[in-house]
């Protein structure tokens, strides 16, 4: 498979990275292009930081053995 790489986790962490950083700017009057920007730079701020940094969290155990 082509996607093989996208793991569920990094998407559900990348969906609501994206969501809590354009949620952060919901005050400020945002045309769509920036919206598409904030979400897509938390997103993979999100994936890179759950991949390469080791942070020892009750969510992260949670979400590793949930079926």
């Amino acid at each position: 498979s082509p996607f093989s790489f996208l793991l569920k986790v990094h998407v559900q962490n990348a969906t609501l990275a994206g969501g809590v950083a354009v949620g952060t700017a919901a005050n400020i009057m945002i045309q769509p292009w920036g919206a598409i920007l904030i979400g897509v730079l938390a997103a993979v701020l999100s994936v890179i930081g759950f991949s390469y940094l080791q942070v020892n969290s009750t969510c992260e155990k949670v979400s590793q053995n949930a079926p």
